[in-house]
C-alpha cells in the first residue's frame, strides 16, 4: 500500500468524519471509490494504529463504491442502548438481545438488501431520536432545517452542532494538509469516554501532559475549535460543547493549580 493511499484514506476520513475522529459525535460514515485507494488494507491499517483510541472502522457494504461506518465502540454501545434509541430499533428487527456487531451485522444486511438508506441509520450515527421519527413520519419533508440531518425538533441545538462538525472538518483539513499524520491528532478515547467525571478528565489531561504532552494538543484542540469538552456521569451524558469562558476559566484554574499554566502558551 503506498503512501498516497494512505493520505488520500485520511483525507476521506478527515473530511467526512472529523466529528468522529474528535471525539464529539459516536459514529460517522463514509464512501470511498475503489478506484481512489487501497480500501481493505487502510481499513485494516486504520483498526490497528487507531485501536488506543477507541475507534474503529467497519466496512458495511461494498461496490463500485465501499461504504464505512467510522465509530467508537463503547460511545456506540452506550447510545444504541438508550431508551428512545432501543425503541427506534425494534421498529426495524433489532430485538434488545441483539449485541452492537450484531446490530451492525443487520445494519450491513440491510443496506446490502434495500436500494435506499434504511431510516434507523440515523440511530448508528448520532441523530436524535426526534429528528429520526420526524423524518420517518413526514417522509422526509416538512422539517424546520436541513444539514447533517434533517431538523424536525430543536433547530437551535442543532445548528450547534453543525456549526461544531463544520469546525472539526476544518480543523483535521488543516492537519492533514500540512503533511501531519492522523494518527497523532486524533485524541485517545479516555478523554471522551462517557460516564467518566470531571475530575478523571482534568487527572487524565495533567497525567498524560507528563507522560507523552498529550495535553498539549487536547487544549489547542479546544482552543482552535472554540470548545471545551466536559462529560457528565449521568446515565444518558452527552458530551457537551460550550464556548463559555466559565468552562475555560475552570481549566485554567486546574492548570494554574498545578503550576502548568506558564507551559499553555494559547489556551
Amino acid at each position: 500500500m503506498s503512501h498516497s493511499d494512505i493520505k488520500i484514506f485520511q483525507s476521506k476520513l478527515a473530511e467526512h468524519t472529523a466529528p468522529s475522529l474528535l471525539g464529539i459525535k459516536c459514529a460517522g460514515l463514509v464512501s470511498v471509490r475503489r478506484s481512489e485507494c487501497e480500501i481493505h488494507g487502510n481499513v485494516r491499517l486504520f483498526n490497528s494504529r487507531a485501536a488506543e483510541t477507541g475507534l474503529k472502522i467497519r466496512v458495511l457494504s461494498e461496490g463500485s463504491r465501499c461504504l464505512m461506518l467510522l465509530y467508537s465502540e463503547s460511545r456506540l454501545s452506550a447510545s444504541l442502548n438508550a431508551p428512545e434509541r432501543r425503541e427506534i430499533l425494534r421498529r426495524f428487527g433489532y430485538t434488545d438481545d441483539l449485541t452492537l456487531n450484531e446490530c451492525l451485522d443487520r445494519l450491513s444486511e440491510r443496506l446490502r438488501t434495500h436500494s435506499e438508506f434504511p431510516h434507523e441509520i440515523g440511530v448508528f450515527l448520532d441523530y436524535p431520536a426526534e429528528d429520526i421519527l420526524g423524518f420517518i413520519e413526514n417522509n422526509g419533508k416538512n422539517y424546520k432545517l436541513c444539514g447533517c440531518w434533517k431538523v424536525y425538533s430543536d433547530t437551535e441545538k442543532a445548528a450547534r452542532a453543525f456549526e461544531n462538525y463544520d469546525k472539526c472538518r476544518r480543523f483535521l483539513r488543516r492537519k492533514i494538509n500540512t503533511g501531519e499524520d492522523l494518527y497523532c491528532v486524533i485524541p485517545r478515547s479516555s478523554v471522551f469516554d462517557r460516564g467518566a467525571t470531571k475530575p478523571s478528565i482534568h487527572r487524565y489531561l495533567i497525567r498524560t501532559f507528563f507522560s507523552f504532552h498529550k495535553i498539549f494538543k487536547i487544549f489547542l484542540l479546544t482552543d482552535e475549535l472554540g470548545y471545551c469538552i466536559i462529560i457528565s456521569n449521568s446515565i444518558n451524558s452527552e458530551v457537551i460543547l460550550s464556548a463559555g469562558e466559565a468552562v475555560k476559566t475552570a481549566f485554567r484554574a486546574i492548570l494554574r493549580k498545578e503550576r502548568l499554566w506558564g507551559k499553555l502558551k494559547r489556551f
